[in-house]
């Protein structure tokens, strides 16, 4: 392993770095240091580490994302009129394919993929305006970029966010602050069975839990992760796990990780091998925690001083 190149960037955030199709890599410029100001630059670096290409892309963007032929970037920073955006890009010359707007960036930061499809959920702008009783789920081919809607209506999840997971021909879906998990099967179009978790006696006398997201199933079960009660001042939230019968979304058993400290947002939460993997970064620390999602116990927590 050797360093082929260095590139220094003087006095802004990186948003995060991706591995392009070609052998390049693409980055994302966050903020600026010294003026605190949003920027809204991606960088396209060659495989020789040569600056290709600079386009102007949303606000303060998180890390890219490249799946397959398409390269999905989206915003940190809030534009006038309390809207998010999130873009679409094709991965070989970088020209803009989709582009959406959304009340929370958590809708845009939780797409998964799958084969050639990605899973994006859906947000539309007008339901800011009370027009529209739907949210969406929208399935991107990563190949061309072509999409396909697959519409919820206002019972399941009117002014909310999904977070997905796949397996064969059915969707895991987690309706996020109405607190509820979907079983839906995309060839039918039929919704097979669904459950709030705060009904679950067991998780409804916790003080305080608002949201459920982060689904994955394996060996027969569903599992998941939710959290809330936010105290700012003391910057401590519970993290809790649940698992969930895979045929009807039955309980079987579910605990609270107190250990657990920080936001749990988009990019600081993720699925990696076994675990899942929530990070908090605050003034003086950075928290690492590794949990074992099939059983909800921590296998490592790490906490790192600058």
């Amino acid at each position: 392993m050797e360093i082929k190149a260095h590139i220094r960037i003087e006095d802004m955030h990186l948003g995060g770095v991706s591995k392009l199709p070609n052998g390049g890599v693409v980055a994302t410029l966050s903020r600026n240091l010294k003026t605190n100001n949003w920027l809204n630059q991606m960088c396209i670096i060659g495989k020789d580490c040569d600056l290709k290409q600079k386009i102007n892309v949303c606000p303060s963007p998180v890390s890219p994302n490249v799946c397959g032929n398409i390269i999905c970037v989206g915003s940190s920073a809030i534009e006038e009129g309390l809207k998010y955006k999130f873009q679409i890009y094709d991965a070989d010359n970088y020209q803009l394919l989709k582009k959406y707007q959304f009340r929370r960036m958590l809708s845009a930061w939780k797409y998964r993929m799958y084969d050639d499809e990605v899973y994006l959920p859906i947000e539309p702008e007008k339901i800011y305006q009370q027009e529209c009783e739907n949210s969406y789920i929208v399935k991107v081919n990563s190949t061309t970029g072509d999409t396909t809607s697959i519409r919820f209506g206002k019972n399941i999840a009117y002014d909310d966010a999904f977070d997905v997971f796949k397996k064969e021909n059915i969707l895991y879906i987690c309706s996020l602050l109405q607190k509820k998990i979907i079983k839906y099967d995309i060839e039918s179009k039929t919704i097979l069975a669904e459950t709030t978790i705060t009904d679950f006696p067991e998780i409804s006398a916790l003080p305080k839990f608002d949201n459920v997201r982060s689904p994955i199933v394996k060996n027969g079960y569903v599992y998941a992760f939710f959290g809330g009660g936010y105290d700012i001042d003391t910057q401590k939230e519970k993290l809790g796990w649940v698992k969930l019968s895979e045929e009807d979304l039955s309980l079987v058993d579910m605990k609270v990780i107190d250990k657990y400290r920080g936001g749990f947002l988009g990019d600081e939460c993720r699925y990696v091998g076994n675990y899942f993997m929530v990070r908090a970064i605050f003034q003086n620390t950075t928290n690492l925690m590794l949990i074992d999602y099939t059983t909800g116990e921590i296998a490592k927590y790490i906490q790192l001083k600058r």
